[in-house]
């Protein structure tokens, strides 16, 4: 009876084991698939004027079949993947040197800002700037070497824009399909970083009412081909919104209070 107990227990272990390492696989090739997919569709149909004009919600990922897709990525394979200690980045045997950076920081704000007839408390207080954790005071002399982890969480939620020969269009559609991407992919994280900003701050200002808007701003920066400027300077793009919170229109998730902006039309919209 032992014997078989002992049998029974080693066939259990072996099947066991072989089914975690047929998921590893799948959790793997997934993983690789989607953004395999996404680098190709963004990337191999950016110049593609007819596709952008027939197939806007296809080359954005909003179409039904990569909602589906984005959902199962984030709320699956990407969940797991940070759980289990295993990212999957997929650059691990690509080095590359960024020529490009950015720093976001918060607007919060307290105005009526084109609401569209919703009834929003306003008050007379001024706009408060919230500095991102990595944005330093000189940008040409700075050391980091603190608060590790909140800097790689802004890395994961700011952009930096697409440019051509050094140079930045902040009202083109290739910015406008840059945030509106970003935001697809990371929408969730923007807004619990927005929202957690705000929160901290609040706790040593109980004075303060309600926001009406918290904006969320990229400032870019670009490193100049050699040899430079004299004196030796980044090229600076400038501070231009990607995103805001409304507070008061947030339900349970927060994401129905969430909006991405379009530069194209100087307006903020809904994420779908």
């Amino acid at each position: 009876m032992r014997e078989f107990v002992d049998r029974g227990l080693h066939l259990t272990g072996r099947v066991l084991l072989g089914a975690f390492v047929l998921w590893q696989v799948l959790f793997l090739l997934g993983s690789w698939l989607v953004e395999v997919e996404k680098s190709l569709r963004v990337n191999g149909l950016a110049d593609w004027k007819f596709g952008k004009k027939q197939f806007p919600e296809y080359l954005h990922g909003e179409d039904e079949f990569h909602r589906s897709l984005t959902t199962f990525h984030q709320k699956g394979l990407k969940r797991y993947g940070y759980a289990t200690g295993q990212p999957q980045q997929w650059s691990l045997f690509s080095p590359n040197v960024a020529r490009a950076f950015s720093f976001g920081r918060l607007e919060v704000r307290w105005d009526d800002d084109h609401f569209e007839g919703a009834a929003v408390d306003t008050h007379t207080q001024e706009p408060l700037v919230l500095p991102g954790f990595n944005e330093p005071e000189d940008i040409n002399c700075f050391l980091r070497y603190k608060n590790f982890r909140v800097r790689k969480y802004e890395e994961l939620i700011m952009i930096t824009p697409p440019r051509t020969n050094g140079v930045f269009d902040p009202h083109s559609e290739a910015w406008r399909d840059r945030i509106a991407d970003s935001v697809h992919d990371n929408g969730d994280n923007m807004k619990a970083y927005v929202r957690w900003r705000w929160l901290e701050y609040r706790r040593g200002h109980d004075d303060l009412p309600e926001p009406t808007q918290i904006i969320l701003y990229m400032h870019g920066y670009e490193i100049p081909p050699p040899p430079g400027s004299s004196p030796w300077r980044f090229i600076d793009w400038g501070r231009h919104p990607v995103a805001r919170w409304l507070p008061w229109k947030a339900d349970q998730s927060g994401m129905r209070g969430f909006e991405r902006y379009d530069p194209m039309t100087d307006r903020y919209e809904s994420v779908p």
